[in-house]
């Protein structure tokens, strides 16, 4: 891969290294690389511009210069956010839609054939090496790397879309563990199970994310709802009064005294002390004022006349 320029524009010479030039087979494959690849046009796929031969390199395929990075240098520094996760991934799966519609199976669609560019951020598929296509009935042994190609790839069977299914899904996770549920449709090993279109991916990509979205938004909306109950019920809730405290009467209890004596004896009728006798025409004046010697003198006195 070489870098020139013409006319003010960058641009990508890919060639043979110098020990497969002019080897019937690697030149064969290189034309094919530049005839399914030219057929392809779209933003996210790589542009190819034509095939020529220089002296010093012999025939190569003149491409699009992308100013980016691949997508394995990328996710070796750092593991997109959710955002940037869902572009990369629907825009691979566009590419791959564009390519699957006509007739075009990539076979080894990994994250080394995936540029992500500085500016935008934006999804560049490349390489088309080891593609394949109806038109063509040569080279179509299998092909592609181990840990991305899917299992009838492996097998030497005849493939088709589904085989860039199974590497999208190996991608996918990669990429971001939040769309492993889609992920996992797409590595399914029996193929009438396995998402068989890159547009099915995309929707399931976007309805995850929705989902998601929508069942944290419930969540939050639930919560909010009875916390705003529970303030609602604390502010109108009527006081409870404290209840009043229970005055229990006296019991009163007769408690007998010790080595007390029970005795029969009789009593009297208690008599009034007689009262003196007035006399016609006289009254009985008592004193105003009697000293306490008189009082007790007459307390005696009556108790005497009691008893």
């Amino acid at each position: 891969m070489y870098r020139g320029s013409k006319g003010g524009r960058f641009f990508v010479y890919k060639a043979l290294k110098k020990k497969y030039r002019g080897n019937p087979l690697y030149e064969e494959l290189l034309k094919k690389d530049f005839n399914i690849g030219f057929t392809l046009t779209h933003n996210n796929i790589c542009q190819y511009y034509g095939l020529v031969e220089l002296p010093e390199l012999g025939n190569c395929i003149v491409m699009e210069w992308i100013d980016g990075c691949s997508l394995e240098e990328l996710l070796s520094e750092r593991k997109p956010d959710r955002k940037l996760a869902e572009k990369i991934i629907c825009e691979l799966c566009d590419a791959l839609d564009y390519m699957h519609r006509k007739q075009i199976v990539h076979r080894d669609l990994k994250p080394e054939n995936i540029l992500v560019t500085y500016n935008g951020q934006n999804v560049k598929v490349i390489d088309f090496g080891l593609s394949d296509a109806d038109s063509y009935n040569v080279f179509k042994a299998p092909a592609g790397t181990k840990a991305y190609a899917s299992p009838e790839l492996l097998a030497g069977e005849s493939v088709d879309s589904r085989t860039d299914i199974w590497s999208l899904g190996v991608i996918i996770n990669e990429i971001s563990g939040y769309y492993r549920h889609t992920a996992s449709r797409c590595l399914n090993r029996k193929l009438d199970k396995r998402i068989s279109a890159a547009s099915d991916v995309r929707k399931s990509i976007l309805n995850t994310a929705r989902t998601k979205f929508l069942l944290s938004l419930i969540l939050v909306l639930t919560i909010s709802s009875v916390l705003a109950g529970a303030l609602w019920m604390y502010r109108h809730a009527e006081p409870v009064a404290e209840p009043e405290p229970v005055i229990s009467e006296p019991v009163i209890q007769e408690v007998p005294q010790a080595d007390s004596v029970v005795m029969d004896v009789p009593v009297k009728e208690s008599v009034a002390p007689p009262l003196p006798e007035k006399t016609s025409g006289q009254s009985v004046e008592l004193p105003e004022q009697i000293d306490a010697d008189a009082l007790d003198d007459l307390f005696k006195e009556a108790a005497e006349k009691i008893l």
